[in-house]
């Protein structure tokens, strides 16, 4: 996912401009999460539950780099 979101009631509601949001597949979302807590990183979503807007659920965290950009890490594959 890459561009202007249309998601105001969620963390990527939030976004500056010029920032950008990305979505991971992975199926070690608390591995990934791990990682980054380790490294001192900022968390804005710990792992858990949700529904995409397919209705398709999946389990994701969120992250946010340095520069601002939000990295959602999850199982959550597309379509089949």
């Amino acid at each position: 996912m890459f561009g202007s979101t249309r998601h105001t009631d969620s963390v990527h509601g939030r976004m500056r401009a010029g920032t950008s949001a990305v979505y991971v597949v992975s199926d070690e979302v608390d591995s990934v999460h791990r990682r980054v807590v380790d490294a001192g990183g900022e968390v804005v979503e710990p792992p858990h539950e949700t529904r995409f807007g397919s209705g398709a659920a999946g389990y994701v965290c969120t992250v946010r780099d340095p520069e601002g950009n939000l990295w959602t890490f999850g199982t959550y594959r597309g379509p089949s």
